[in-house]
Protein backbone atom coordinates (compact mmCIF):
# COMPACT_ATOMS: atom_id res chain seq x y z
CA UNK A 1 0.00 0.00 0.00
CA UNK A 2 1.80 3.44 -0.75
CA UNK A 3 2.44 5.59 1.75
CA UNK A 4 0.10 8.67 2.36
CA UNK A 5 1.96 12.45 3.11
CA UNK A 6 1.26 12.44 6.59
CA UNK A 7 2.28 9.07 7.43
CA UNK A 8 6.06 10.17 5.94
CA UNK A 9 5.77 13.65 7.49
CA UNK A 10 5.38 11.80 10.93
CA UNK A 11 8.44 9.21 9.84
CA UNK A 12 10.63 11.58 8.91
CA UNK A 13 9.85 14.58 10.76
CA UNK A 14 7.58 13.80 14.06
CA UNK A 15 4.46 14.92 15.39
CA UNK A 16 4.98 18.47 15.59
CA UNK A 17 5.58 18.89 12.05
CA UNK A 18 2.56 17.77 10.65
CA UNK A 19 0.58 19.82 13.39
CA UNK A 20 2.55 22.67 11.78
CA UNK A 21 1.43 22.05 8.51
CA UNK A 22 -2.12 21.05 9.49
CA UNK A 23 -1.91 24.53 12.08
CA UNK A 24 -1.14 26.77 8.16
CA UNK A 25 -3.94 25.48 6.28
CA UNK A 26 -6.43 25.69 9.23
CA UNK A 27 -5.47 28.95 10.02
CA UNK A 28 -5.38 30.36 6.62
CA UNK A 29 -8.96 28.79 5.72
CA UNK A 30 -10.52 30.44 8.78
CA UNK A 31 -8.75 33.56 7.76
CA UNK A 32 -10.91 32.87 4.22
CA UNK A 33 -14.08 32.68 5.73
CA UNK A 34 -13.37 36.11 7.20
CA UNK A 35 -12.13 37.68 4.73
CA UNK A 36 -15.59 36.80 2.67
CA UNK A 37 -17.65 37.92 5.25
CA UNK A 38 -16.04 41.00 5.47
CA UNK A 39 -16.23 41.75 1.46
CA UNK A 40 -20.06 40.65 2.08
CA UNK A 41 -20.04 43.72 4.57
CA UNK A 42 -18.31 46.49 2.13
CA UNK A 43 -19.82 45.33 -1.46
CA UNK A 44 -23.20 47.00 -0.97
CA UNK A 45 -21.59 50.19 0.58
CA UNK A 46 -19.13 51.22 -2.32
CA UNK A 47 -21.00 53.09 -4.79
CA UNK A 48 -17.89 53.18 -7.53
CA UNK A 49 -18.98 50.17 -9.44
CA UNK A 50 -15.47 49.45 -10.87
CA UNK A 51 -14.24 48.93 -7.11
CA UNK A 52 -17.22 47.80 -6.09
CA UNK A 53 -16.61 44.39 -8.91
CA UNK A 54 -12.78 44.60 -7.23
CA UNK A 55 -14.77 43.37 -3.76
CA UNK A 56 -16.99 40.95 -5.77
CA UNK A 57 -13.57 39.21 -7.50
CA UNK A 58 -11.84 39.57 -4.38
CA UNK A 59 -14.85 37.04 -2.27
CA UNK A 60 -15.03 34.68 -5.06
CA UNK A 61 -10.87 34.40 -4.97
CA UNK A 62 -11.58 33.40 -1.64
CA UNK A 63 -13.96 30.83 -1.57
CA UNK A 64 -11.99 29.36 -4.11
CA UNK A 65 -8.56 29.51 -1.50
CA UNK A 66 -10.51 27.90 1.19
CA UNK A 67 -11.42 24.84 -1.07
CA UNK A 68 -7.63 24.69 -1.86
CA UNK A 69 -6.58 24.90 1.98
CA UNK A 70 -9.08 22.03 2.20
CA UNK A 71 -7.97 20.42 -0.54
CA UNK A 72 -4.33 20.87 0.74
CA UNK A 73 -5.14 18.87 3.98
CA UNK A 74 -6.61 15.59 1.77
CA UNK A 75 -3.59 15.81 -0.04
CA UNK A 76 -1.72 14.84 2.80
CA UNK A 77 -3.93 12.00 3.26
CA UNK A 78 -6.40 13.63 5.66
CA UNK A 79 -9.86 13.94 6.35
CA UNK A 80 -10.48 17.51 6.58
CA UNK A 81 -13.65 16.81 8.30
CA UNK A 82 -11.74 14.60 11.58
CA UNK A 83 -9.78 17.47 12.50
CA UNK A 84 -9.57 18.82 15.92
CA UNK A 85 -10.19 22.29 14.94
CA UNK A 86 -9.50 24.12 17.81
CA UNK A 87 -6.11 22.57 18.16
CA UNK A 88 -4.98 24.38 15.75
CA UNK A 89 -6.50 27.76 15.49
CA UNK A 90 -4.78 30.60 16.71
CA UNK A 91 -6.75 33.43 18.66
CA UNK A 92 -5.19 36.17 17.72
CA UNK A 93 -6.41 35.91 14.16
CA UNK A 94 -9.81 35.72 15.19
CA UNK A 95 -9.32 39.18 17.62
CA UNK A 96 -7.37 40.69 14.19
CA UNK A 97 -10.06 40.31 11.96
CA UNK A 98 -12.60 40.69 14.81
CA UNK A 99 -11.50 44.75 14.83
CA UNK A 100 -12.07 44.56 11.23
CA UNK A 101 -15.29 43.08 11.64
CA UNK A 102 -16.29 45.55 13.73
CA UNK A 103 -14.67 48.50 11.73
CA UNK A 104 -17.24 51.18 9.85
CA UNK A 105 -13.97 53.04 8.42
CA UNK A 106 -13.12 51.89 5.21
CA UNK A 107 -9.72 52.93 5.60
CA UNK A 108 -9.09 50.65 8.66
CA UNK A 109 -10.34 47.70 5.73
CA UNK A 110 -8.10 49.26 3.39
CA UNK A 111 -4.78 49.51 5.52
CA UNK A 112 -5.65 46.36 8.28
CA UNK A 113 -7.11 44.27 5.40
CA UNK A 114 -5.68 44.13 1.92
CA UNK A 115 -2.02 45.80 2.48
CA UNK A 116 -1.67 44.21 6.61
CA UNK A 117 -3.23 40.95 6.39
CA UNK A 118 -3.16 39.80 2.80
CA UNK A 119 -0.26 42.19 1.30
CA UNK A 120 1.93 41.64 4.60
CA UNK A 121 1.53 38.38 6.57
CA UNK A 122 -0.17 36.20 4.31
CA UNK A 123 2.03 37.02 1.45
CA UNK A 124 5.54 36.77 3.27
CA UNK A 125 4.30 33.44 4.56
CA UNK A 126 3.26 32.18 1.14
CA UNK A 127 5.53 32.79 -0.22
CA UNK A 128 8.39 31.20 1.92
CA UNK A 129 6.09 28.23 2.48
CA UNK A 130 6.29 28.19 -1.17
CA UNK A 131 9.59 28.47 -1.82
CA UNK A 132 10.45 26.41 1.11
CA UNK A 133 8.09 23.11 1.28
CA UNK A 134 6.26 23.26 -2.04
CA UNK A 135 5.80 19.42 -1.37
CA UNK A 136 3.09 20.12 1.49
CA UNK A 137 1.73 23.58 0.00
CA UNK A 138 1.10 22.53 -3.55
CA UNK A 139 -1.40 25.26 -4.21
CA UNK A 140 0.04 28.24 -2.65
CA UNK A 141 1.87 29.29 -5.89
CA UNK A 142 -1.40 29.99 -7.26
CA UNK A 143 -2.80 31.67 -4.23
CA UNK A 144 0.38 33.96 -3.95
CA UNK A 145 -0.69 35.35 -7.57
CA UNK A 146 -4.17 35.72 -6.55
CA UNK A 147 -3.54 37.33 -3.09
CA UNK A 148 -1.27 39.51 -4.98
CA UNK A 149 -4.54 40.97 -7.03
CA UNK A 150 -6.10 41.53 -3.77
CA UNK A 151 -3.48 43.98 -2.48
CA UNK A 152 -3.11 45.91 -5.78
CA UNK A 153 -7.22 46.45 -5.74
CA UNK A 154 -6.67 47.74 -1.69
CA UNK A 155 -3.55 50.08 -3.11
CA UNK A 156 -5.69 51.44 -6.00
CA UNK A 157 -8.12 52.57 -3.97
CA UNK A 158 -6.90 53.53 -0.86
CA UNK A 159 -4.58 56.18 -3.32
CA UNK A 160 -8.11 57.78 -3.99
CA UNK A 161 -9.09 58.10 -0.21
CA UNK A 162 -5.90 59.83 0.41
CA UNK A 163 -6.04 62.37 -1.92
CA UNK A 164 -7.71 63.86 0.78
CA UNK A 165 -5.38 65.35 3.47
CA UNK A 166 -7.86 64.16 6.46
CA UNK A 167 -7.92 60.95 4.80
CA UNK A 168 -4.68 60.38 4.88
CA UNK A 169 -4.07 61.34 8.61
CA UNK A 170 -6.49 58.46 9.45
CA UNK A 171 -4.93 55.66 7.22
CA UNK A 172 -1.77 56.97 8.71
CA UNK A 173 -3.05 56.01 12.19
CA UNK A 174 -4.19 53.07 11.22
CA UNK A 175 -0.43 52.28 9.55
CA UNK A 176 0.99 53.38 12.79
CA UNK A 177 -1.82 50.49 14.70
CA UNK A 178 -0.76 47.97 12.18
CA UNK A 179 2.76 48.41 12.55
CA UNK A 180 2.78 48.02 16.16
CA UNK A 181 0.78 45.33 16.08
CA UNK A 182 3.20 43.22 13.77
CA UNK A 183 5.97 43.33 16.30
CA UNK A 184 3.87 42.02 19.23
CA UNK A 185 2.24 39.62 16.76
CA UNK A 186 6.04 38.29 15.75
CA UNK A 187 7.56 38.50 18.44
CA UNK A 188 5.17 37.44 21.00
CA UNK A 189 1.85 36.08 19.72
CA UNK A 190 2.90 33.36 17.10
CA UNK A 191 6.74 33.33 17.78
CA UNK A 192 7.15 29.72 18.86
CA UNK A 193 5.46 28.66 15.83
CA UNK A 194 7.71 30.89 13.28
CA UNK A 195 10.56 29.33 15.40
CA UNK A 196 9.09 26.04 14.73
CA UNK A 197 8.40 26.95 10.83
CA UNK A 198 12.25 28.13 10.81
CA UNK A 199 13.44 24.30 13.01
CA UNK A 200 11.75 22.51 10.38
CA UNK A 201 13.17 24.82 7.60
CA UNK A 202 9.66 26.28 6.51
CA UNK A 203 10.21 29.79 6.84
CA UNK A 204 13.86 31.35 6.48
CA UNK A 205 15.65 32.05 9.25
CA UNK A 206 15.06 35.66 9.33
CA UNK A 207 11.44 35.25 8.18
CA UNK A 208 10.40 38.03 10.91
CA UNK A 209 12.58 40.67 9.56
CA UNK A 210 11.51 40.01 6.03
CA UNK A 211 8.00 40.10 7.43
CA UNK A 212 8.80 43.67 9.00
CA UNK A 213 10.37 44.67 5.65
CA UNK A 214 7.55 43.90 3.52
CA UNK A 215 5.31 45.93 6.10
CA UNK A 216 7.57 49.22 5.22
CA UNK A 217 7.91 48.20 1.46
CA UNK A 218 3.56 47.84 1.10
CA UNK A 219 3.17 50.95 3.26
CA UNK A 220 5.34 52.81 1.15
CA UNK A 221 4.55 52.30 -1.31
CA UNK A 222 0.87 53.90 -0.71
CA UNK A 223 2.80 57.03 0.83
CA UNK A 224 2.25 56.15 4.42
CA UNK A 225 5.02 56.81 6.74
CA UNK A 226 7.16 53.69 7.96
Amino acid sequence: MKTKLYERVLEEKGNGCLDLILLVYVNFYWSELEIIDLCAKWIPKRTNLEEKFYLVHHAADEVQHSKLFQEGVEYLGLNWDELDFEKYRLKDIEGRFGKLEDSDDELEILVGLNLYAEGVLAMEELIQLERNASEYFPSFRRIIREEGTHLGFGKHVLRRYMKDSENKKIAQSHCDWYGSHLQKYLWKDISSYVDQGIDYGFLDKDYREKTVERFDIVMSSVGLSV
